[in-house]
């Protein structure tokens, strides 16, 4: 289980699931950060290295249906592309529910995955997505019953993620100046999440010699690409990249702001953590980021327009006003904020509907 927002949803969720409920992990190919973490918290999670491999694989299937029957799983919920291959036709082969949980937009995918989600998705017993829009494309591109569907948006958990009162201090635990401006993007080192914009900006920035400290929380395969761009913008004392930080709420409630840059997001669960910290946020005019913060959000710019980038960091930088008028906007949409108690007594009620 790597960092994302799929983990992060099943993990915190899980905490406020009600009775009976009474949920199990499962890894189909390693432990990963989540799963570790969530062993040392005492849940129960089980390794099966049923995928080693990119290659799909029937004797993988096969195993994890005969775990399911002897661990007497009642309902398999998978959240990933990769995990439904193995865990929806495990969960038919051993006669057990199943709900397969589409955790991003959804887009055009190469022929044979939209054969194998026209499949995977008539075996299902239910198919959750993100957003209302997600499940409207699901259920034309796969020719759904509406009854089938249902929208259930990712999750903020309000014991964790919150405002705090005393950032300097804060601040001070982290080892961090209190007085610079501390701008934080939460997202994996993927080309997908469009850090080299943020770069790019920020190099425009530290041209017109405005103060900032960023901060690149998230791993991935572009660390390297990442990190030699930082260094031919020459931004390696203003940009730090500190890999996956948990917990990660301390991290967010230090920021002065929160960035997200990326071409694609199912829904973004940094931004909604931000806003829960009361961070103001600034993000691409997409699909997942719209559905969070809504069309006339103030910090909305193009993905691919560096110029709207740029001259939102910049007031955010020079003007508290603006900032506050980020936050305005925010404060409008808490009454809809997705917190976790209420969404898995929701999911618990799904939940029910399959077992009945």
């Amino acid at each position: 289980m790597p960092v994302g927002g799929a983990e992060d949803f099943a993990a915190t969720v899980s905490r406020y699931l009600p009775p009976p409920f009474d949920p199990v992990f499962v890894c189909l190919r390693e432990l990963g950060v989540m799963g570790e973490e969530l062993q040392r918290a005492g849940r129960e999670v089980h390794l099966l290295r049923v995928a080693p491999g990119k290659r799909w694989n029937i004797a993988g299937i096969v195993r994890l249906a005969r775990w399911f029957c002897a661990e007497r799983i009642a309902l398999v919920h998978s959240q990933t592309y990769n995990s439904h291959t193995y865990a929806i036709p495990a969960a038919r082969l051993a006669g057990v529910g199943c709900l397969l949980h589409q955790q991003k937009t959804f887009e055009a995918l190469r022929p044979h995955r939209m054969l194998m989600m026209r499949w995977l998705t008539r075996f299902s017993d239910r198919v959750v997505t993100l957003s209302e829009r997600t499940r409207r494309d699901m259920i034309r591109a796969f020719d759904l019953p509406e009854k089938k569907t249902r929208v259930i948006p990712n999750v903020v958990d309000p014991a964790e993620f919150f405002l705090v009162k005393d950032r300097t201090a804060l601040r001070r635990e982290l080892k961090v100046d209190p007085d610079t401006f501390l701008i934080g993007s939460v997202a994996s080192l993927s080309s997908v999440k469009n850090h080299p914009a943020t770069l790019r900006v920020l190099r425009r920035l530290k041209d017109e010699q405005l103060r900032f400290l960023a901060l690149l929380l998230g791993e991935g395969k572009d660390r390297s690409l990442l990190e030699s761009m930082r260094k031919d913008l020459e931004l390696d004392r203003c940009v730090l990249m500190p890999g996956n930080k948990r917990p990660l709420a301390p991290w967010l409630q230090a920021l002065d702001l929160v960035v997200n840059a990326s071409r694609s997001e199912g829904q973004s669960l940094a931004l909604l953590q931000g806003i829960a910290c009361q961070i103001p946020v600034v993000a691409s005019r997409i699909e997942g980021n719209i559905a969070i913060l809504g069309h006339e959000h103030p910090g909305l710019f193009g993905p691919d327009s560096l110029e709207e980038y740029y001259l939102l960091l910049a007031r955010c930088i020079r003007e508290d006003t603006f900032r506050k008028e980020l936050l305005a906007s925010q404060d409008r949409l808490s009454h809809e904020w997705p917190l976790a108690p209420r969404v898995a007594k929701e999911l618990g009620e799904l939940y029910a509907e399959i077992g009945s």
